[in-house]
């Protein structure tokens, strides 16, 4: 039988004493942080321009715009040929055409007294010519559209002007006349009833005037939303046609607000040329 030999107690007693105890472990290290990179600071001379804000921005686009020279047309273009406002603005046209035939019906139901032959027959005037216009269908309609326009609202700036003058005139004197006769009645004196009966009779005469020329005023609205569909689909040429009579230095302010709001569409549509 074959007997084994045990190792020496030293040997055993280091290989224990080894495992038991262990390698030393490495020194753990901080992470070293990367160099900071310096930079020289840049320092102009010239301020900064301010930051814009939405309306400034689309204010100077505006200005931008309506400062670049007048673009060379190819006259074949099919809105340059007219071709396009109809084609485009038929619907809306149409439309507009049936809401002033019915204000042109109220306009026309309008009745003048006997003594004002004269005040209803420079009204009639005015309705007639604002019944009369039209942009137009045919390419030689259309081209002198731009200019007929701009006729047709002076005509009826001061037309109307001259009507609402007179009438606010005669209602103040009404005024005046009722407000003496109430201080006189209120004070003990006697008024007989015609004298209100003939005044009121008065004030619904010159009424009637300064209403007819509310309806010219509002149904002019409809002569700019005619305008703006014309310079939005019509050739360069139309559109410069309404902004040199339209956007001048001593246009009138429209009465209407509605109007006076399409007024400032058509003039800012005009100024310049968008494909």
């Amino acid at each position: 039988m074959r007997l084994f030999r045990l190792a020496p107690l030293s040997i055993v007693s280091a290989l224990s004493l080894g495992s038991l105890v262990g390698t030393p472990a490495c020194s753990e290290q901080a992470p070293r942080e990367a160099p900071k990179q310096r930079f020289n600071e840049y320092k102009s001379d010239v301020a900064p321009e301010p930051e814009l804000t939405l309306d400034e921005q689309r204010k100077k686009l505006e200005e931008e715009r309506a400062n670049q020279p007048e673009p060379t047309l190819d006259p074949n273009d099919p809105r340059e040929k007219w071709e396009l406002v109809w084609k485009n603005g038929k619907s809306a046209l149409k439309s507009l055409y049936t809401e002033r035939e019915n204000l042109i019906t109220q306009m026309r139901a309008l009745t003048f007294d006997e003594k004002m032959e004269d005040q209803k027959k420079r009204y009639r005037a005015l309705v007639d010519a604002f019944e009369g216009y039209a942009i137009g269908e045919k390419p030689e309609e259309l081209e002198t559209a731009g200019p007929r326009f701009c006729k047709v609202i002076d005509d009826l700036m001061a037309g109307t002007e001259a009507l609402k003058a007179e009438g606010d005139a005669k209602l103040k004197e009404v005024d005046t006349a009722l407000a003496e006769l109430e201080a006189k009645q209120k004070d003990g004196g006697k008024v007989a009833t015609r004298q209100y009966e003939k005044l009121e009779t008065e004030r619904k005469l010159w009424s009637a005037q300064v209403l007819g020329v509310g309806y010219i005023h509002l149904g002019m609205r409809t002569l700019f939303d005619e305008a703006l569909i014309f310079v939005e689909n019509g050739a360069r040429r139309g559109q410069v046609a309404l902004r040199d009579c339209l956007g001048k230095a001593d246009a009138k302010v429209m009465p209407n607000e509605l109007a006076e709001a399409v007024r400032q569409k058509v003039i800012k549509r005009s100024r310049y040329y968008l494909p």
